[in-house]
């Protein structure tokens, strides 16, 4: 799991760029300069490649396809105050629709960032309105960015699916 330390680290060394996606200079929300993965997410009717940015990739964070029903039980778990519901509750703005209105026409996009500790507790560092959205569109599988500690807490409580995101 990246520490608050290294994660402060990162940022303020990350080159920064307009977001296409929150119209704001950071390094969240990138475009990629790498080749695309093979994750996709199909959303109204179109297959979107899913990357993991540069941050968390020198990180040694990798995507994970996770099955949303078992994921989502434990992200409801995980803390009232950060959990997406499908009835709005706890969304930041309009940063729920963004993602939407940014779907329509991405070529890609970053994977949820997130962390799952030894208790079967899931955390977002990033993305949690991305994987809200899926989650309430549709997707059963959604491939996300975890770290080897997290990856291996996910198979733990049985987190991760073995069948293609869709």
């Amino acid at each position: 799991m990246r520490t608050f330390r290294q994660f402060i680290r990162l940022l303020e060394t990350a080159p920064t760029r307009t977001s296409r996606l929150y119209g704001t200079t950071g390094p969240f929300i990138r475009q990629p300069r790498v080749p695309i993965s093979t994750f996709v997410v199909s959303i109204r009717g179109r297959e979107i490649p899913v990357i993991v940015n540069d941050t968390d990739r020198r990180m040694g964070y990798r995507l994970v396809p996770v099955d949303v029903a078992t994921f989502d039980t434990h992200w409801r778990r995980s803390g009232a105050s950060f959990y997406l519901d499908a009835h709005g509750s706890n969304r930041i703005g309009s940063r729920y629709q963004q993602v939407g209105d940014f779907l329509g026409t991405a070529t890609s996009m970053e994977a949820s960032a997130v962390s799952v500790d030894a208790d079967g507790r899931v955390g977002f560092t990033d993305g949690r309105h991305r994987f809200a959205y899926l989650r309430d569109h549709g997707a059963t599988v959604i491939p996300v960015a975890m770290d080897r500690e997290s990856v291996a807490n996910a198979e733990k409580y049985g987190l991760i699916s073995h069948r293609a995101p869709k």
